[in-house]
């Protein structure tokens, strides 16, 4: 019988091995297909479930019959792709010793928002081809993502050498300079519709506030109620009411509509965004009772914990400021 210990075992002793096979036989196997057999995996796979969505983003029209939504498979795959995406990155945090905790956060939100005002202004035109299909979601992503990994291994060369704490804030002024750039050029459009980012704004910020003001009334009862008002912790909340606001906003009062799967199907069944607001707070409840109390014992590893917010911090911020700059702008 084989057990957990010897799979570990195997795994430790070819893990090269084992990444090498997975990358290639999957990319090997599609490009031999496309190939041979292409009615059967470009058109009615790569093209129907992946390329086309992303052609039809870029061009802002419908192509043989393939529009921008997301769907069932590329979701999925998108999913996977997260999963090792994240394994990775964590291996790599923990090689360079980096702590993943609020001030984290707060270092590589630019580059959050920076994608979100990217994606904005693809939106409104600024890009021609073949660069506009750069901005697309979620190649902008990728490409933000290998961007901020080298800036944190540059970061850790450079704390070797100067002996100094600067990766963080080495990381936020990198950021923080092209997202500058990219506002002001954004702005030249105008704000179109500022009573609708107003209402957005005043609605993330009043259920995050009410939300920490319960948690923080309630955790003198309920003492292992005080993980929900850590720093980390409330920034979820916030960026996914972001979200849940500008969703609601854009599908309720504007003509807006959710290019997601299970978001769209629940706006569906209920008509209306306002649906969001308690799938957003369960969600986060969820993350933080198993990360921060569940588990807290058994997870001990700071940067797993802190990782896993970060990507739930950014399947929130991203998408909420994204949807509040479209709406703002009118595009």
């Amino acid at each position: 019988m084989i057990y957990l210990k010897d799979i570990k075992e195997f795994y430790e002793k070819h893990h090269f091995l084992i990444w090498i096979l997975a990358l290639v036989l999957p990319v090997t196997g599609l490009f031999l297909g496309c190939i041979f057999w292409k009615n059967l995996f470009w058109d009615n796979f790569l093209w129907k479930y992946y390329c086309g969505t992303i052609v039809s983003d870029a061009e802002n029209r419908t192509i043989n019959g393939i529009g921008p939504e997301y769907n069932i498979v590329n979701t999925l795959t998108y999913g996977v792709i997260l999963a090792i995406s994240l394994f990775l990155i964590y291996r790599l945090l923990r090689k360079l010793n980096i702590t993943v905790g609020y001030r984290f956060f707060i270092s590589i939100s630019p580059f959050i928002m920076l994608g979100s005002v990217l994606r904005v202004m693809e939106d409104a035109g600024f890009f021609g081809k073949p660069f506009v299909y750069l901005f697309i979601s979620p190649l902008i992503f990728v490409f933000l993502g290998l961007i901020v990994l080298l800036i944190l291994l540059l970061g850790d060369v450079a704390e070797k050498r100067f002996e100094k704490k600067i990766r963080n804030k080495t990381l936020f002024f990198s950021g923080i300079i092209p997202l500058s750039v990219c506002i002001g050029l954004l702005s030249f459009r105008g704000l179109q519709r500022p009573d609708a980012v107003l209402l957005i704004l005043g609605t993330t910020f009043l259920l995050t506030i009410t939300v920490f003001s319960v948690f923080r009334t309630v955790k003198n009862i309920y003492p292992k109620l005080s993980a929900y008002i850590l720093g980390s912790n409330v920034l979820l909340f916030f960026a996914h009411f972001l979200d849940a606001s500008a969703t609601f906003v854009g599908t309720d009062f504007y003509s807006y509509t959710e290019k997601h799967p299970l978001p769209a199907f629940l706006i569906k069944l209920s008509g209306t965004g306002a649906v969001m607001f308690p799938l957003k707070f369960i969600l986060i409840f969820l993350v933080i009772y198993v990360l921060d109390i569940t588990y807290k014992k058994e997870i001990k590893d700071k940067t797993l914990t802190g990782l896993l917010k970060i990507c739930v911090f950014i399947l929130g911020l991203a998408p909420g400021i994204r949807d509040m700059l479209r709406i703002g702008v009118g595009v």
